[in-house]
């Protein structure tokens, strides 16, 4: 583990009986975790959507457990922190996630960060009234949204 101190003593011997020892230590450093695969959801965001972020596939190869925070920025400055970032959104707007991977040892994170701009979507009409007033030849129709 990190910070622990690993010695080696080597004693040589010769034909004759003599012998020479020397040894040597040192200290275990620590390795940063590794951050994995960030994703965003949903890819193509709309203005009521909320975002998700979530990191997987997170490792420490010193066997420490990873811990990992999550933070939204726009136009580069941090907004809020969190997983998710709940509706509603401006169209045209890019928001980023950065999440950052740390563990036991001070100094040793790590950050990824993914983005996503959010999506203009076309209005969705539920149903249409059409009123032909009667005759429809050489008229002009009037439709309207309900």
């Amino acid at each position: 583990m990190p910070g622990d101190t690993v010695a080696c003593t080597v004693t040589a011997l010769d034909p004759h009986g003599a012998s020479g020892a020397a040894s040597s230590q040192i200290a275990v450093a620590n390795r940063a975790p590794v951050a994995g695969t960030l994703s965003l959801t949903p890819d193509l965001p709309a203005s009521m959507d909320t975002l998700l972020c979530e990191l997987s596939g997170t490792t420490d190869r010193d066997g420490e457990t990873p811990a990992v925070s999550y933070r939204w920025q726009l136009d580069g400055i941090d907004l809020t922190d969190g997983a998710s970032l709940p509706a509603p959104h401006v169209v045209g707007d890019t928001w980023t996630c950065i999440a950052r991977v740390s563990d036991a040892t001070p100094g040793s994170a790590v950050e990824v960060s993914a983005a996503v701009t959010i999506q203009d979507t076309a209005p969705v009409i539920d149903d249409l009234l059409l009123d032909v007033g009667g005759n429809v030849n050489d008229s002009t129709l009037s439709c309207e949204g309900l």
